[in-house]
């Protein structure tokens, strides 16, 4: 018994202790790739041996992109209106012009590029988990804690309204890139950061990418990084603040110089109905999600206490907001039929990626209550194991 119990403070300690031994890194690397294989399962398990295109939008990209490959050029296409307005025109396709261009680039390296397509999901998936853990690490979640958010990945539900992580499609790939691009703003914004030029790097990159990539992910990260701002005034006193507040100024007179219509009346009006969505798009009232469809009942319940664990930290209120906003768009359709900005199917990829961030804070908070009440040695890794194993064995939406 004394050693069973010498092994489970062992355990327990290698969970909370900020520098792991060289077979503690091995371990929570071999921890890392099961993880990652499980996320992969549920995700793509289901396209068994056929791992072609899925989805309207993913041949779409291929045959863009093959025409960029025989042409040579990197074109836009010309908007075509659709009937009573009950989708989007088609020129918001022009916005993701470098996502043909990623697709064209696995058209002509990858052999067989359209019956192993799914293969480009898989690593837009590994990008998405890789960013998400450097960014809960950033935010001050321990490796451990950050395990059950990765596992989440899992249950995060794919279909052709929403979209999700089972397709090789712009927001895909936005995610991870999102995440890299806060996991920067979170260590530019400190001001006891290093390497803050390769921070700086990874940031521009980032925006970059996201807004020839996806806009969408672009203002949301853009909104965080506010709502930070605004939570921790003394933010704005930085160089860091200033700069990013100049080029994001540039960036909203390219974009209406980009959106102009000719005068000021034709322009606002294109920029409400770009902004301002109503439940047309896409049809979306002959179609309901509920809560528990777009976010699984462990990793909800798990998010909304982190949530409030955020709230209570100014550092971390942008934290919550990634989380409670998209609630409260949720909200906005169900109640006045119409959404600011983001289209209501989008929402539940936000609102996923908020709920990883605050279920990892929960974890993580949990943990550390158990260690200041001094709980029996092990409790912090029987606790995590039953988490990690609640995530992944409730069945996905």
């Amino acid at each position: 018994m004394e050693v069973i119990g010498f092994v489970a403070r062992r355990r327990n300690q290698a969970i909370n202790r900020p520098n792991d031994s060289r077979a503690e890194q091995a371990l929570k690397v071999l921890v890392a790739a099961t993880a990652v294989g499980l996320i992969a399962a549920k995700i793509l398990g289901g396209f068994a041996a056929d791992w072609r295109p899925s989805h309207f939008d993913e041949w779409r990209s291929i045959a863009l992109a093959q025409r960029t490959l025989e042409s040579g050029e990197l074109a836009r296409e010309e908007p075509v209106g659709s009937p009573n307005g009950l989708a989007r025109d088609i020129s918001d396709r022009n916005r993701s012009l470098g996502f043909v261009a990623v697709v064209a680039a696995w058209i002509a390296a990858v052999p067989e590029p359209i019956a192993r397509f799914k293969g480009l999901a898989l690593i837009f998936l590994l990008v998405y988990a890789a960013g998400l853990y450097a960014l809960l690490r950033a935010i001050g979640v321990r490796a451990w804690a950050a395990l059950p958010a990765l596992l989440a990945l899992g249950t995060i539900p794919t279909d052709s309204m929403l979209l999700g992580p089972a397709l090789a499609v712009p927001s895909s790939l936005s995610m991870g890139i999102l995440c890299f691009a806060l996991a920067a703003h979170v260590r530019l914004a400190d001001s006891r950061s290093r390497k803050r030029v390769g921070w700086w790097i990874l940031l521009m990159g980032g925006c970059g990418a996201l807004a020839v990539i996806y806009p969408l992910a672009l203002i949301l990260f853009g909104g965080l990084m506010l709502t930070d701002c605004l939570a921790r005034p003394e933010l704005f006193r930085t160089g860091y603040a200033k700069a990013m507040g100049a080029l994001a100024s540039l960036g909203s007179m390219l974009f209406l110089w980009a959106e102009w219509r000719g005068d000021f009346a034709a322009t606002g009006h294109h920029l409400a109905d770009l902004f301002v969505v109503d439940q047309r798009w896409h049809l979306v009232e002959l179609v309901v999600y509920t809560l528990d469809y777009l976010v699984s009942p462990p990793v909800l319940l798990l998010a909304l206490a982190g949530a409030v664990f955020s709230l209570s930290r100014r550092s971390r209120f942008w934290v919550a907001a990634a989380f409670l906003a998209p609630l409260l768009a949720l909200g906005g359709y169900h109640f006045w039929g119409a959404g600011l900005v983001v289209p209501y199917q989008r929402v539940g990829l936000f609102l996923a990626f908020g709920a990883l961030l605050c279920t990892a804070v929960s974890v993580e908070e949990g943990l550390r209550a158990m260690e200041s009440r001094r709980f029996p040695a092990g409790a912090g890794l029987v606790t995590l194991a039953a988490l990690c194993g609640l995530v992944v064995l409730v069945p996905r939406p």
